[in-house]
């Protein structure tokens, strides 16, 4: 008999929906390698704290990770497997260097317990060419863009107004 905590691909089969054809398609396209939902409401539970549901599990992240897990979470949605360099994070103030990658350790930290496979690095994936994106399926990300619209972090209402 096998432990129930030996099996997270079983686990993960039954959190994550059935996928389209089309997401079938997109999986193979742009190689995603979780299935992880995560959905931004948009709210702050308390000042500097942004609340995300990530596959259900609430969790509360400083100004700085929301604003990069959000523009990371733009780009995916704008199609085209949403890697993003981390030249073009460090001109938009979200890292504090090309050359550091505490903010990218820092924002898996604080995913990994609630990933259906704790992988953090999976789901914040880097390409090895000094790229980043979140590796779910677009269709796996929501948000409440009204809310977001109306955040009191001016960052955060520039990237709501990218959403679709």
């Amino acid at each position: 008999m096998v432990s129930e905590f030996l099996q997270p691909e079983q686990s993960e089969i039954l959190r994550s929906a059935p996928l389209s054809k089309a997401q079938a398609l997109d999986y193979q396209r742009f190689e995603f390698l979780c299935h992880d939902r995560m959905h931004v409401p948009g709210t702050l539970p308390t000042k500097r704290s942004n609340l995300i549901h990530l596959n259900d599990n609430p969790l509360r992240l400083g100004d700085a990770l929301f604003v990069l897990l959000l523009y990371l979470a733009v780009e995916l949605k704008k199609g085209e497997g949403g890697w993003v360099d981390k030249i073009t994070l460090w001109e938009k103030e979200l890292v504090s260097s090309p050359d550091s990658y505490q903010a990218y350790s820092n924002l898996r930290n604080t995913l990994t317990g609630s990933l259906l496979k704790k992988d953090a690095a999976a789901f914040i994936q880097n390409d090895g060419s000094k790229r980043y994106r979140i590796s779910t399926h677009p269709d796996c990300i929501s948000y409440d863009k009204a809310k977001l619209l109306d955040h009191a972090d001016q960052r955060v209402k520039a990237l709501a107004r990218e959403l679709p």
